[in-house]
């Protein structure tokens, strides 16, 4: 029996318990009252290392999507700049990266089984998937104009339209596509496609001309519908009614199979990328100016338009409830009700505050978003993996969300703009609004949470006010509004009396707030975080780092320990923290030495949220999440055993539905076909088809698109063959 050596990497947890102490937004603080005074400045050490980051989110490309298509509600794909395809098989809950290697961009697909997808684009790029998407390849167009709309008829039969009078059809399933040509109007650029059905369709042109088939494709006719610009959408409801629209932003519509077509009553401030209807009423366009949304109710007669955050490239519905959008940005979105709320899918907007009460359990903040419905906190139980748009956050009374802090796993707040505030103590599960009084400027928004304990804490905001509350955030009121100052960043108390708030100016207090006094030394410099490990030992964040040991009689610039971005302070207790933003350094030793564990300018992260000692996560804008991790590594040794013959092994569940597992063993390289069957032992599709080296492997099998029955799979290799049974039951 042959043997191979390998290394496992085993992560030991490291597990923290609460302290009491002090709370703030960047993490559970500890203060230390009896710390020898340090007499001298320390040395510090700067080190590399960026090893210990691990990509969150985004999974998928961060680009603009073109073009989004589902079979069913929950089976669908998304294309868009740069090969960008990525599938969902959850109905949008999670994604898939299965980009094709080209920087061309995808523009429109089409799936009529489930199994072949055709992908259609610039350059007169063609891709073609014969397993749902999870492999892919291309086929040759004969053309090299852009692409536009695809649509497959039937498993065999389906067309494509692009640029210069560009109208290719496949009789083979997208194998193989032969150009038609429509004579006397082949200098037309052909800009979208629809039939209704295998008689009935047409094609969208430049100059508001369309083409009209009723036997196929065979012979096409002229309609003018008196519009100038090009038309880029179209919804077919009958043979006879239709509706249309392009880059004039007008809309057309026709009851009689457009021998007519009628202009709609419209006031559109936008040309129209893409049309779908949830009914025969409602109606949604979308175009080139992003969040805005045109909406007809009466069939596309007339039309209205709103501001939505959403994308402004595709809309489609999969019945009458369920649609999905895409655009710019990442921008996926769902809604489930007709259109009337959109749910987005991918967290793409920039982050403004991440909070981590465990290792597993956290939150994020997303307020950058034009609509209400828009703003978002994002919850994950499962160390970041995946996250959950949290819908009982009370939107509506908060406003969007810049703010989170947590003092244990059940009492937590959020702020939000207008210095509004509100509470759980449920661990989210509900939000009660607190009761904010006595500020004089409430257009700000809140920067900031520092507690002492379960009662006493204080928020600062972007207006120059500090609030204060001693009923465990139930009601807040005023301690400071400096009409001059435009932001204070940060808080800090060593205890019930003696604090600190930073921003544009410096202030000390030393009876709980209620008198604030100014440091004049530091009116010309701006502050974002403050952090006191001790009453005497303390750092202040802002163009540099700076230290004290005499409690903030005196401080020096820490010149080594350079900041380039904005960032905040994270301990975990006195001795580990964090100083996020770029650099990222980490201290182990209380801040005597400073370690930069970041050296890439564009990832840089503010905020950060650390639960535990070694274990934290960052964000920054463009949906960016990071974790990292650099807590002990032990190395252990593992036996890898290469089997000794072939095995094909039973599948597992079965049965099962809609996916199943199946693991095979190979004793030596050698090509290798795995393939499914149904029962009359027709393929029906190719697992595997490549060279293995010897070892032992699995597949997952994914029979969404398949009717219940019984099925067999086929392992071959060589003069092997071993084949099994299973059962997909739906």
């Amino acid at each position: 029996m042959g043997l191979k050596i390998s290394f496992l990497l085993l992560i030991s947890a490291l597990i923290t318990f609460a302290q009491e102490g002090s709370y703030r937004n960047n993490g559970s603080q500890t203060a230390i009252n009896n710390l020898q005074r340090e007499t001298s400045f320390p040395s510090y050490k700067i080190k590399t290392n960026s090893d210990f980051w691990t990509v969150l989110n985004p999974k998928i490309p961060f680009v603009r999507y073109y073009s989004i298509d589902f079979v069913n509600p929950d089976t669908g794909w998304a294309v868009g700049m740069n090969g960008a395809i990525i599938i969902t098989t959850d109905g949008g809950k999670n994604w898939l990266d299965r980009s094709f290697p080209t920087n061309t961009y995808l523009i429109r697909l089409d799936s009529y089984n489930g199994q072949v997808v055709i992908i259609s684009g610039n350059d007169g790029i063609i891709l073609r998937s014969s397993d749902g998407g999870e492999n892919w390849e291309e086929i040759e167009s004969g053309v090299t104009t852009r692409l536009f709309t695809v649509q497959m008829m039937n498993d065999t039969v389906g067309w494509i339209v692009g640029f210069n009078g560009t109208l290719l059809k496949t009789i083979d399933s997208g194998i193989s596509w032969q150009k038609v040509t429509i004579q006397g109007y082949s200098e037309l650029d052909y800009l979208s496609l629809e039939f209704f059905d295998n008689s009935t369709g047409y094609i969208l042109c430049n100059n508001g001309q369309i083409l009209k088939t009723n036997d196929g494709g065979e012979k096409w006719e002229l309609q003018i519908t008196g519009d100038t610009g090009g038309l880029h959408a179209i919804k077919t409801f009958s043979t006879e009614r239709a509706v249309t629209g392009g880059s004039s932003g007008k809309m057309y519509y026709t009851t009689n199979g457009g021998d007519s077509w009628i202009q709609a009553t419209t006031s559109l401030p936008s040309n129209v990328n893409s049309i779908a209807f949830a009914d025969d009423t409602l109606g949604y366009a979308i175009g080139t100016i992003d969040n805005l949304t045109h909406i007809t109710t009466d069939g596309g007669i007339t039309w209205n338009w709103s501001w939505n955050d959403f994308g402004e490239q595709f809309i489609t519905f999969v019945n009458d409830s369920v649609g999905y959008n895409v655009g710019s940005e990442m921008k996926i979105f769902k809604t489930i009700d007709k259109g009337n709320k959109w749910k987005p899918l991918i967290i793409n907007g920039d982050l403004a505050d991440v909070f981590f009460i465990s290792e597993q359990v956290g939150w994020i903040a997303a307020p950058f978003a034009y609509e209400e419905s828009m703003w978002a906190v994002y919850k994950t139980t499962d160390s970041g993996e995946n996250w959950e748009y949290d819908q009982s956050i009370p939107y509506s009374n908060l406003g969007p969300p810049f703010t989170i802090l947590f003092l244990d796993s059940l009492n937590g707040f959020i702020g939000g703009p207008s210095n509004k505030i509100i509470k759980t103590t449920d661990g989210g599960n509900t939000w009660i609004v607190s009761n904010v009084n006595g500020l004089n400027n409430t257009d700000g928004y809140n920067n900031k949470f520092f507690f002492i304990d379960s009662s006493t804490g204080w928020a600062v905001n972007t207006t120059g006010g500090i609030i204060k509350t001693t009923d465990g955030g139930i009601n807040w009121f005023a301690q400071l509004n400096h009409s001059s100052l435009s932001s204070i960043n940060s808080i800090f108390f060593h205890n019930s009396l003696d604090g600190w708030a930073v921003g544009e100016r410096t202030f000390t207090t030393t009876d709980g707030g209620n008198n604030w006094v100014q440091k004049s030394e530091f009116d010309s410099k701006i502050f974002y975080d403050v952090y006191f490990k001790s009453e005497t030992v303390g750092w202040l964040l802002g163009d540099s780092l700076y230290f004290t040991t005499d409690g903030g009689d005196s401080w020096e610039s820490l010149k080594n320990v350079p900041v380039q971005f904005r960032g905040e302070f994270e301990w975990v207790d006195e001795e580990e923290g964090y100083l996020s933003g770029f650099p990222f350094y980490k201290t182990t030793d209380g801040g005597n030495t400073w370690q930069d564990m970041l050296n890439t300018p564009e990832k840089y992260f503010s905020p950060f949220s650390a639960p535990v000692k070694g274990l934290g996560y960052g964000v920054r804008n463009k949906g960016l999440i990071m974790k990292f991790d650099d807590r002990i590594i032990n190395i252990k040794e593992s036996i890898e055993v290469i089997p000794e013959e072939f095995i094909l092994y039973q599948n597992y569940p079965n049965p099962f539905n809609p996916t199943t597992t199946i693991n095979y063993s190979l004793e030596g390289t050698g090509v290798i076909t795995l393939k499914v069957y149904d029962i009359l032992g027709r393929e029906v599709t190719t697992l595997v088809n490549e060279n293995k080296t010897a070892g032992n492997y699995t597949i997952k099998f994914n029979a969404y698109h398949l009717p219940s029955g019984i099925y067999f799979y086929r392992l071959m290799s060589g003069s092997f063959s071993s084949t099994k049974k299973l059962l997909l039951l739906k």
